[in-house]
């Protein structure tokens, strides 16, 4: 079965992406870094993963270039496609076309491949 970084609470992530344009460049992120920042307990490390899975930190943390350039308004949106299509790798090659894809098309095939 394939793993894919997700989280329950999405307005959380919303959230703290909105938060990376706006707060300074931390040392390091982790669970504690987001809680200081207002972001709830509950979906703190599962926003971790998703961070690590889309570049934006290291696996120690630490914020890479991606995170800088994900700063600037402009750059933001091809920034995040490129993580997003890295991260979840495995969909663009079953569905070149997967963020023009429907839910249906979409759940059914995390559904095959989680067994969820």
């Amino acid at each position: 079965m394939s793993s894919f970084p997700y989280t329950p609470n999405d307005a959380a992530l919303r959230a703290f992406l909105g938060k990376m344009r706006t707060i300074g460049r931390p040392t390091k992120v982790d669970a504690d870094y987001l809680r200081s920042i207002q972001i709830p307990k509950s979906g703190a490390s599962q926003i971790v993963s998703i961070l690590k899975a889309l570049g934006f930190i290291d696996s120690s943390g630490v914020p890479t270039e991606r995170w800088q350039a994900y700063r600037s308004n402009t750059r933001a949106p091809g920034v995040m496609a490129t993580g997003v299509k890295e991260a979840y790798s495995e969909v663009f090659e079953t569905y070149p076309d997967a963020h023009l894809q429907g839910d249906d098309t979409l759940k059914g095939f995390f559904r095959y491949k989680t067994g969820l």
